[in-house]
């Protein structure tokens, strides 16, 4: 269990359900049970399935113990993602039509990102997990409310999706050199470290100013909590000739504690 817990990715549905709580409490919208299966369920379900069926041999130079208990333990992972793809249908079901249709884009996101293709590209592949995260923890929150899709709820969305970019570029970082011994482009590997972290930089700076107009007008009390993603990203970009390949858990919990905003309300 130990194991699991560790590797099997199990981080990831707290950080989806934490990111869609506290993107409904920015945007002033109630938290639905289907939308919390779907967040922790459905991003739990992508990423073991993608590293089940999508070969990516910069994971055994960046994640060696990762990609042996993936191999060991395939079939009970596999096992998993379908019970997990279960809940979401059901959870599915119980949504209003057009948070349906945005469940279902989410879906065809990550559908397309498993292409050998899209994987290749780095500005691809960071578009469309940007992309994924902010229609689907941002956007999917007002949606399942019934509620119309205003300058808040947009706002919002572009906020979670700028908060997982930063943070997919900042693993791209971390991993740069296994990356680059398996022939992986990313803006890591392929642009001077100058260039690279002037985009980090500035993708963390238009985040932040992006949620800042999304706490003015969530209005009193200020929703501050917020902020903590921007920080710890902040902190991890500050000692990122540090960072090691087990730093990923916490940089990716990081963006979980954007739930913190929804006690500031």
């Amino acid at each position: 269990m130990r194991s699991f817990l560790r590797w099997g990715q199990m981080h990831v549905a707290a950080v989806a359900l934490g990111a869609t709580v506290g993107a409904a409490a920015l945007a002033g919208v109630p938290m639905r049970p289907a939308v919390a299966v779907l967040a922790g369920c459905g991003a739990w379900a992508f990423y073991v399935a993608e590293r089940l069926v999508a070969r990516a041999p910069e994971d055994v130079l960046n994640h060696p113990e990762r990609t042996v208990f993936f191999a060991a333990h395939r079939l009970t992972l596999a096992v998993g993602v379908g019970l997990a793809l279960l809940a979401c249908a059901a959870a599915w079901w119980r949504l209003p039509a057009e948070a349906q249709a945005a469940a279902a884009g989410v879906a065809l996101i990550g559908a397309v990102y498993t292409l050998p293709a899209v994987r290749r590209s780095s500005l691809a592949k960071t578009t469309l997990v940007a992309s994924a995260w902010g229609l689907g923890a941002g956007l999917l929150p007002t949606l399942a409310a019934r509620r119309g899709v205003d300058g808040q709820a947009l706002l919002v969305a572009l906020a979670v999706a700028l908060l997982v970019a930063t943070n997919a570029l900042l693993l791209d970082g971390r991993d740069v050199r296994g990356d680059r011994e398996a022939g992986r482009r990313t803006f890591a590997t392929v642009w001077t470290a100058r260039r690279y972290w002037a985009l980090v930089a500035l993708i963390w700076m238009v985040a932040g100013a992006v949620m800042l107009a999304a706490v003015v007008r969530a209005g009193p009390p200020w929703p501050v909590g917020a902020f903590v993603p921007h920080t710890l990203l902040a902190a991890a970009a500050i000692r990122s000739r540090r960072l090691r390949p087990t730093d990923a858990l916490w940089l990716d919990l990081a963006v979980g504690t954007l739930g913190l905003a929804a006690l500031m309300r």
